[in-house]
């Protein structure tokens, strides 16, 4: 699982219907000539979309100034979202969703990161947490829901400040803050992400290791400072912590913070891996991708496509990687054949019910034949 199949596992305007275009038939872009499988699109919409998500029943987007969940045929809800921007942050879990927003001026340290709550079936917003608004934790970076807890990440990137990222938590039902957990003090400086483990919350900390968390007080149960991380490439599945560096993927035993093996890659991730049944899978920011066994670490193939990576995400048979320069690329899960090529622009994709959904300037969901 990464970033975008979540069940880790907030509003204001009116719900629109949204612009919908219905469409069938074949990709309208031409895939190249090694490809054996194209996309035959279901539905398009006129909609703006940076980051997505699936949790089993909704794909929900974020970009422009909405957010919102789709399902096939229609848009099943959307909120405005104005003069904040998304963010690396999203948790669902039952009825309750939650997306992370910065400010304009985030890159400059002016403003706040802002995480608001909807209700999942219904988009009707729940509450909103706005982060201090003290210069330090302008980007939201990582959301976990665990019981009744809504744990949320902030800190800033950049250098010449004082840095100290803050994990908060909070009460699903009320939106009230129950505690907060500076982790300056434990050396952190960027945070990578935040996840479920164990009935803890794990924080990974890029180049300062992964601290677990107790959901009802926020206290450091654990700190393991060997697990090197870089800002955007880890994840969490099962009980193992999935870190990507400049270099390597690297896996570590979360019971104890030990490494469990390591394989090598050319470049940084600028995303996070995906984990899925019996693949471990990193795009780099020059292209390349590298497929592992998810148990063993052998690495399995590995490919290249044009320029940094924005996505990955598997159907049964398929790794699909798209690029900010080399379009949609689409690999054989046993070898890596290449299997489809289309010059599209795609910030985003998930797969989930049969269906590959994509985004950029509009988004689509296809079908693959």
């Amino acid at each position: 699982m990464n970033r975008r199949t979540v069940l880790a596992t907030i509003g204001i305007g009116s719900m629109t219907a949204g612009c919908l275009r219905l469409e069938s038939g074949s990709d309208p872009n031409t895939p190249s000539t090694d490809a054996s499988i194209e996309l035959s699109i279901e539905h398009s919409f006129d909609i703006d979309t940076e980051d997505m998500w699936y949790d089993g029943t909704n794909y929900y987007y974020s970009g422009g100034n909405n957010v919102g969940a789709l399902i096939p045929g229609e848009i099943r809800w959307e909120q405005e979202v104005e003069n904040i921007s998304g963010g690396r942050a999203f948790a669902t879990k039952d009825s309750t969703t939650i997306f992370g927003f910065k400010p304009p001026n985030a890159g400059s340290g002016e403003g706040a990161a802002e995480f608001r709550a909807y209700n999942s079936a219904a988009g009707d917003p729940l509450w909103q947490y706005r982060a201090p608004e003290d210069g330090v934790h302008t980007h939201p970076r990582g959301a976990a829901i665990i019981g009744d807890t809504v744990a949320v990440g902030s800190n800033r990137y950049g250098s010449d400040f004082d840095a100290n990222p803050l994990i908060t938590g909070i009460d699903a039902e009320s939106g009230s803050v129950q505690w907060e957990t500076e982790l300056g003090s434990i050396g952190a400086k960027y945070l990578s992400g935040l996840w479920v483990y164990d009935d803890l919350i794990c924080v990974g900390q890029a180049g300062s290791g992964v601290a677990l968390l107790d959901p009802a007080t926020g206290d450091i149960e654990k700190h393991y400072d060997s697990l090197r991380t870089s800002t955007t490439g880890s994840t969490v599945e099962g009980d193992r912590f999935f870190a990507a560096s400049n270099g390597a993927l690297t896996t570590y035993d979360l019971s104890d913070g030990s490494e469990n093996w390591i394989g090598g890659i050319e470049g940084r991730s600028r995303i996070e891996p995906l984990i899925d049944s019996t693949l471990a899978i990193v795009g780099t920011g020059s292209g390349g991708v590298f497929a592992f066994d998810r148990a063993s670490g052998t690495l399995q193939w590995d490919g290249s496509v044009g320029g940094q990576i924005n996505a990955i995400t598997s159907s049964n048979d398929h790794i699909w990687v798209t690029s900010e320069e080399g379009g949609l690329v689409g690999f054989t899960r046993g070898d890596g054949t290449v299997i489809h090529r289309s010059a599209r622009d795609i910030q985003d994709m998930v797969y989930g019910d049969d269906r590959l959904v994509f985004g950029a300037d509009e988004t689509h969901i296809a079908t693959l034949s």
